[in-house]
């Protein structure tokens, strides 16, 4: 299912570019990078909470430095929510 769903997304970003290939290439990448970038901010979230309810759990892979390496692995993902100027007013002289 997944491959007729990317697919589909080659095709209309085609049509929508009318077959130019710079502005495909560019239009895809831009797909895949915020796909990429959209599933990290469900990821991080759910492994501070599986690590909670589930502390005893078996996992194949843990983060370095335990809750704490969790946490930093969290705040590097989503730099944005550490309350920094984020550039809305950029370029404003403030």
């Amino acid at each position: 299912m997944s491959g007729v769903i990317g697919s589909a997304f080659v095709f209309f970003v085609f049509l929508i570019t009318q077959g130019r290939l710079a502005h495909f290439f560019s239009v895809m990448i831009a797909l895949v990078i915020s796909t990429a970038a959209v599933s990290y901010i469900f990821v991080f979230p759910a492994l501070i909470v599986l690590r909670r309810k589930y502390p005893a759990a078996e996992r194949p892979y843990r983060v370095p430095g335990g809750t704490a390496g969790a946490w930093i692995a969290a705040r590097i993902a989503h730099p944005g929510e550490q309350g920094e100027n984020t550039g809305t007013n950029a370029g404003d002289g403030r």
